[in-house]
C-alpha cells in the first residue's frame, strides 16, 4: 500500500510540474506577445509622427515661398530698414505694409478655409 501512496504520489507531482510548465510557457508566451505588440507600436507611431513631420514642413516651405513671390518686389529690405521702433506706427509706410500683410493674412485664411474642405 505504500509504495502505491507514493506512485501516486509521484504521478500527481508530475501533473502537477508539468502544469507549472505549461502556465510559465503561457506566460512567457504572453509576455512576448506584449513585447511584440508594444514594439510593433511603436515603430507605427515613429513612422506616422516622420511622415506627418516631413508632410507639414513640405506644405509650410511652399506656403513661406508663395508669401516670398506675393511680397517680394512690393515690400523690401530698405522699407523694414526704415522701421525702428514704436513711433514709425504713425508713419505712412508702416501703415502701408501693415495694410499689405492684413491683406496677405486675410488671403491665405480664405485660400486655406477652402483647402481644408
Amino acid at each position: 500500500m505504500s509504495s502505491m501512496k507514493k506512485t501516486k504520489e509521484g504521478i500527481n507531482l508530475k501533473k502537477l510540474l508539468r502544469l507549472k510548465n505549461t502556465g510559465s510557457i503561457f506566460v512567457i508566451a504572453g509576455l512576448l506577445m506584449i513585447l511584440v505588440i508594444a514594439s510593433y507600436t511603436f515603430i507605427l507611431q515613429s513612422s506616422y509622427t516622420k511622415t506627418a513631420l516631413e508632410t507639414e514642413i513640405t506644405r509650410d516651405t511652399a506656403s513661406a515661398d508663395a508669401v516670398h513671390k506675393l511680397v517680394n518686389g512690393r515690400i523690401g529690405k530698405e522699407d523694414f530698414d526704415q522701421i525702428k521702433d514704436q513711433s514709425d506706427e504713425k508713419k505712412q509706410l508702416y501703415k502701408d505694409i501693415s495694410s499689405y500683410f492684413n491683406e496677405i493674412t486675410e488671403f491665405y485664411s480664405i485660400y486655406l478655409h477652402r483647402y481644408k474642405k
